[in-house]
């Protein structure tokens, strides 16, 4: 069997947490989601685990966080396919804005939170992790994740916690420009996306000309 010429993702954001909920910034920090999260989340990935003309996933990749174990075994219910786990699909770390109230920090960091707010892609919190880099990192991880994946066109679900789940949306879609808080404001929702394994390789090898 030869190497895939590309595969359809099915990518989807897990629920939220007890801090997402109070209005807590949350990233890299371990948290389950909570009832109403996960409640929300079968809720939105139902009618693709119910319905018989869902396409087949031969795998499914998440991070190794609880909510996104936890999300991915749902979505992963009468599919029975291999799930993996990658350190390298964890959420963006917003270092000492982990757990802060948005409405405090806005308070405290006015200019800095603003700013944060309006273009996150270019603002990073204190010991936190640089948006672009956290991008690089999942993309990365992807790639390598794909390569081990056989099938001539494998279907792959991908299940990450919001900010991972926007910033690999926006690099699959070919997004110029990354709204990152717009598109958590969207509905949970279960997304197809086409990835050829030519776009893959050219990642690849820009990685590695650049490194």
């Amino acid at each position: 069997m030869g190497k895939p010429t590309g595969y359809t993702i099915t990518l989807v954001r897990t629920g939220q947490t007890d801090w997402d909920e109070s209005g807590r910034l949350i990233g890299g920090t371990d948290l389950p989601m909570n009832e109403q999260g996960e409640a929300l989340f079968r809720e939105a990935v139902g009618s693709f685990v119910d319905s018989p003309d869902s396409p087949k996933i031969s795998a499914v990749l998440t991070s190794t966080e609880d909510a996104a174990k936890k999300a991915a075994a749902i979505l992963n219910h009468g599919q029975d396919a291999r799930v993996k786990e990658f350190e390298g699909f964890d959420n963006v770390g917003l270092g000492l804005w982990e757990g802060v109230l948005a409405t405090e920090l806005e308070d405290r960091c006015k200019t800095a939170y603003r700013e944060w707010a309006e273009s996150p892609m270019r603002i990073t919190p204190p010991e936190g992790e640089v948006m672009t880099e956290a991008q690089r990192r999942l993309v990365s991880t992807l790639t390598k994740a794909l390569a081990k994946t056989k099938g001539d066109h494998p279907t792959v679900a991908i299940v990450l916690r919001p900010l991972a789940w926007a910033l690999l949306r926006a690099w699959i879609t070919g997004s110029d420009s990354i709204d990152v808080w717009e598109s958590l404001k969207t509905p949970i929702d279960v997304e197809i996306f086409e990835l050829t394994a030519d776009r893959l390789a050219m990642y690849a090898q820009s990685v590695r000309a650049s490194a």
